[in-house]
């Protein structure tokens, strides 16, 4: 806090206890007489070298405020009311005859004094002491201590300062108690911006962390899908081929099922029988659906040469292989036997006749 703050509210205090003391402001156009407090300070009970009483009467006329009654004058209203100023009766007689307020009495001893205040009818209004100290000393410290403890009593003034000290005490601690609190807040918020600080720097680093680790499971799962496109991929290609071999085996089975019906057990000898076209127009001796049973007897009506056709067709699996492949002939018509009077009207053995059933021929 600056000397200037300190000294503007000291000055502000002031003139609230002086506007305090003295009344509203009307009241000052009639000024009235300055009041004035009569005080008898009787004779202490001390040694002859003592000061005390000096030192006190001293204190006390430096106060405008404050008027000292000499001894000599209470000596004389004491003789002419016929009392004693030491009893209390007397001391009221003597106040109400002098105009007195109060009375200071002193005690002074080795290494102790004893001041008290009482008002004409002999109660105490304020006591101090001085302890510990010799009597020199106590005589030094005497009048301070005795106007500390009674000069509110017997001064307006003294009051009104008092007054006014104790408000510029109060407002120089709630000024220090603001500059405190002041402190104390400006501490508390540098202390939740460091937090505040603190906080976002730790929430940044685990915001990057979970960035990173996002990142880092994008490029995973896309690792993965990618590795599962491969395998699907070959798992594919896989199950083409498969597929391509199967129809293959499919296809060839199939052509050897309809290479001919299994060859009959001829019934005569090789030589004696006569020579059979296959279904495929081949000449080797063997089955053929169009050739006369071997049991016939009848003889080989001479076939006319086969002939290829003009545009012979084309193999189905042929045709999925893709090539310059041959078409194949189709069987061509051998010469039919006369059929022999123990076969059926068609001319066709049971084995014939069973192989074409199976092959949705017949």
């Amino acid at each position: 806090m600056t000397p200037f703050r300190v000294k503007s509210i000291a000055f502000a205090g002031a003139l609230l206890a002086v506007a305090a003391v003295s009344g509203p402001p009307h009241a000052q156009a009639a000024p009235k007489k300055r009041q004035v407090q009569r005080v008898a300070v009787a004779q202490f009970e001390a040694s002859s070298s003592s000061h005390a009483r000096s030192v006190v009467l001293e204190t006390l006329s430096d106060h405008e405020d404050v008027e000292v009654v000499s001894l000599e004058d209470i000596g004389v209203a004491a003789k002419r009311l016929g009392v004693d100023a030491k009893s209390p009766t007397s001391r009221a007689k003597l106040s109400e005859e002098l105009g007195i307020e109060a009375w200071i009495d002193g005690k002074v001893e080795d290494g102790h004094a004893q001041f008290s205040l009482h008002s004409p009818d002999g109660r105490t209004l304020a006591t101090t002491s001085i302890q510990g100290h010799r009597e020199s000393v106590a005589d030094g410290l005497a009048g301070p201590k005795v106007w500390e403890a009674m000069g509110p009593i017997l001064s307006v003034r003294e009051r009104a300062k008092r007054a006014l000290e104790a408000q510029q005490e109060l407002a120089v601690k709630k000024v220090q108690a603001r500059e405190q609190e002041l402190v104390r807040l400006r501490q508390q918020v540098v202390a939740r911006a460091a937090s505040r600080e603190k906080q976002l720097k730790t929430a940044q680093s685990l915001a990057r962390e979970k960035r990173a680790a996002f990142v880092a499971e994008l490029d995973r799962q896309e690792q993965l899908v990618t590795d599962r496109t491969v395998v699907a991929e070959r798992e594919r290609k896989a199950a083409e081929r498969k597929q391509t071999e199967a129809e293959e085996a499919e296809f060839l089975a199939s052509l050897q099922e309809s290479a001919g019906p299994p060859e009959e057990a001829p019934a005569e000898p090789a030589a004696a029988s006569p020579s059979r076209t296959n279904v495929w127009g081949g000449g080797t001796a063997g089955t053929n659906v169009w050739a006369s049973s071997a049991k016939s007897a009848a003889p080989v009506v001479a076939a006319a040469p086969p002939r290829r056709a003009a545009n012979p067709p084309m193999s189905p699996w042929l045709m999925t292989q893709g090539g310059d492949a041959q078409p194949v002939s189709p069987p061509q018509s051998a010469p039919r036997a006369a059929a022999p009077a123990a076969e059926s009207q068609d001319g066709l053995s049971p084995a014939t006749r069973a192989w074409l059933a199976q092959q949705g021929l017949h």
